[in-house]
């Protein structure tokens, strides 16, 4: 499927948006369309709050004329697809940073393969095209599948900013969805063989994912001042993400506690003597760079080189299945499901089940075995010797309140007596 033939692209005024400000920051500002000036404005920190402001005060100015009978007539600029698409992925409020640098990932392409189209020119023939030339292309499913979405969500916001009629999305086949890619616990042997392959500055932070569940962003963002090694403890707070933003909460938002293995608290003691600190206190600085920090990307990266160079076999595992292999490996040893949810900080226990399917079914598969071991020879009952056996076990019943009962009385009877003496005493 090739792209579209390319044609002179017109020159196109956009439609009003916020301005970016020396500072850095953006101004949301507003047009009277009645009184053609100038209306209310106000500065923001970033673009998707400035934009959303501006949109709720427009409709606002809008309303008020609407309801006094005033036609309002705002003259709508034509969007080109780039434009229009890279806006849409800006404005996107309540994500995350990996998140937003994704949709604008996905906007770019999408703008690049309608680099001449306008917003209300593209239709349900040229986005099946579109996917076509996707799956031509050797996209996954679920690549296909999230630019669709994108493009039905760009679409949807241009209807309500009148720049077209419709979503040309709806009606097209969506891509198949995909089976999740199991992932690959490492057994202990291998494990080490991977820890033996690997860098030396690098062991502890393997250790801190594989022992306690650490993520990669995690792992990257340990600073020092966290670790208390006598406790044999780490908060986990600060994190780098693939953007390279730093924060000082993990996902979760929520900075607490999980304690480390013997094995981690060796490793990080060694690991302080040799490599004692970056400039920010972080941990984990790759030696020859700098004094650089490591990055996700970076991190994961030098896990595959060492996966590849201890011979460990296809599927190779990510950075991320070491924390899977923390959940496994307290399931194998018996801890209870709080306590997984504990290590792993895990808001809900339904989360924490999520990781350790295999070892569920590896316990139920112990428990079928178990009850092959001794088979029970199962005969049909005969309901009246059945009947028989309830009753004389009614009768033993019986007997034994009666004996109790006499054995109180006669106590009673012995305490009266008792009494009795004393007081004649």
């Amino acid at each position: 499927m090739a792209r579209p033939k390319t044609r002179t692209k017109t020159k196109v005024r956009g439609e009003r948006q916020p301005e970016t400000l020396p500072s850095g920051r953006y101004r949301g500002w507003t047009w009277n369309a009645v009184a053609q000036k100038k209306g209310p404005s106000k500065t923001f920190d970033s673009f998707a709050e400035a934009d959303a402001w501006m949109r709720r005060e427009q409709d606002k100015i809008d309303g008020h004329y609407t309801e006094a009978g005033v036609p309002v007539k705002r003259n709508r600029h034509r969007w080109s697809v780039p434009d229009y698409a890279m806006r849409w992925a800006k404005s996107v409020t309540g994500i995350e940073g990996t998140t937003r640098t994704r949709l604008l990932s996905q906007a770019r392409q999408i703008g690049k393969y309608w680099k001449h189209l306008m917003v209300d020119e593209y239709d349900r023939v040229a986005v099946t095209e579109y996917m076509a030339f996707l799956e031509e292309r050797g996209l996954s499913p679920a690549t296909r599948r999230m630019r669709l979405e994108v493009i039905s969500h760009i679409s949807v916001q241009a209807v309500q900013d009148g720049l077209r009629g419709d979503d040309p999305t709806i009606g097209v086949n969506r891509p198949p969805h995909t089976t999740l890619r199991s992932h690959r616990i490492l057994s202990d042997e291998e494990f080490e063989r991977v820890l033996r392959a690997a860098p030396v500055w690098l062991r502890p932070a393997l250790l801190l994912a594989r022992d306690s569940g650490l993520r990669v962003s995690e792992v990257c963002g340990v600073r020092w001042h966290r670790i208390d090694l006598k406790r044999k403890t780490i908060e986990v707070g600060d994190v780098i993400l693939q953007t390279g933003e730093e924060r000082t909460y993990p996902k979760g938002k929520k900075v607490l506690t999980v304690p480390l293995t013997t094995r981690t608290v060796a490793a990080l003691d060694k690991h302080s003597e040799e490599y004692p600190g970056g400039p920010m206190d972080h941990v984990f600085i790759e030696p020859g760079r700098n004094l650089l920090r490591v990055m996700p990307q970076r991190m994961a990266r030098l896990l595959r080189k060492a996966v590849v160079k201890a011979g460990i076999a296809k599927p190779w595992p990510v950075f991320h299945d070491l924390r899977h292999a923390c959940a496994y490996a307290l399931r194998q040893a018996g801890a209870p499901l709080d306590v997984v949810q504990a290590i792993l900080r895990h808001a809900s226990i339904v989360t924490s089940k999520i990781y350790i399917p295999d070892a569920e079914l590896a316990e139920a598969r112990l428990w079928l075995d178990r009850s092959q071991e001794s088979p029970v020879e199962s005969a049909p009952l005969d309901p009246l010797a059945e009947l028989e056996r309830l009753q004389e076990r009614i009768r033993e019943l019986e007997r034994e309140l009666r004996v109790s009962r006499g054995a109180s009385d006669a106590a009673r009877e012995a305490s009266i007596q008792a009494d009795d003496h004393r007081d004649a005493a």
